[in-house]
């Protein structure tokens, strides 16, 4: 699906997986706001909100704000997901039933003589508002390997929203590929996983958590000497910020003798790493390297 007109025309939106959920289609949708005609500047309701698709067309097409009312946790996730990736304001995602949204709507309405569609009543801690629990995967990914993609699918089993964050020139080395080319790899990779968003960063990774309202860090751990960084880094990002933690996630066997600059390494040389990177990882190493270069790997130590 996409957004059929407004400032995010064109972009792609996800649905939540499964019958109990039917997206409104786009032709749908263009003949709903025909109908309705301009909607700039006005407060939606959108109930039995599944996808999101007619609150986020609303908000792409100028309206102020938009409820979605949605009592099902995965679809709640999924339109968490499409606002994120969509960079929409203005939006409130409320998880409950639609019934007793209106039945507590209708009896707030007799006590005030507030505007029924007033965005603050949506803030009121019993109407059920869904806290979403965030946590940010941070790294270089240059290139992301199928380390990388396993700790991100098991951490997003985990938490409601993940937030991969791509630093965008690392200071303790040079990368082979740009941040767009990394973005990339990582957009393709992570595609099904519907509550993953990526995002680039530049500054501290905890102020990148904070932008994101992540109070968690999740990093994957592979031999010792990852354990000697990551507890170097973690005694100081807990100066920095005492009220985000980090948890760490143990590489599955497979991968577990799997990093970026071993396999940038063997490609190199022209060996295979078709099963250790992505796909199109894998294509970009066998065009940059077609016929690998001469001699061998040599250890640094040597």
């Amino acid at each position: 699906m996409r957004i059929v007109a407004g400032s995010r025309k064109g972009h792609r939106i996800a649905a939540p997986k499964g019958v109990v959920t039917r997206p409104t289609s786009d032709r749908v949708r263009e003949a709903a706001f025909a109908v309705v005609g301009p909607v700039e500047g006005a407060a939606v309701l959108d109930l039995f909100a599944g996808s999101g698709a007619l609150g986020l067309e609303a908000l792409s097409r100028g309206a102020t704000s938009c409820v979605f009312v949605e009592r099902d946790r995965h679809a709640v996730r999924v339109i968490q997901a499409n606002l994120e990736k969509l960079r929409l304001t203005g939006a409130i995602v409320v998880n409950c039933d639609v019934a007793q949204a209106l039945r507590e709507e209708r009896g707030r309405a007799g006590a005030s003589s507030r505007p029924r569609h007033e965005p603050s009543l949506r803030f009121r801690a019993d109407y059920g508002v869904l806290q979403v629990i965030t946590a940010i995967c941070p790294g270089s990914y240059d290139p992301v390997t199928n380390g990388h993609v396993d700790v991100i699918r098991r951490a997003a089993a985990i938490f409601d929203r993940i937030v991969v964050g791509v630093v965008r020139d690392p200071t303790h080395k040079q990368t082979l590929f740009t941040v767009e080319e990394r973005v990339a790899f990582l957009e393709t990779a992570l595609a099904s996983c519907e509550n993953v968003v990526i995002d680039v960063f530049a500054e501290l990774v905890v102020d990148f958590a904070r932008k994101h309202d992540a109070k968690t860090m999740v990093k994957g751990l592979r031999v010792i000497s990852d354990f000697e960084w990551e507890f170097q880094m973690n005694h100081l990002n807990r100066q920095l910020a005492p009220e985000i933690e980090t948890v760490y996630v143990m590489a599955s066997p497979l991968y577990s003798f799997v990093s970026s600059s071993g396999i940038k390494e063997i490609a190199s040389f022209g060996g295979r790493v078709d099963e250790l990177v992505p796909a199109a990882v894998a294509q970009r190493f066998a065009d940059l390297y077609p016929d690998g270069r001469p001699g061998a790997p040599v250890s640094p130590s040597e």
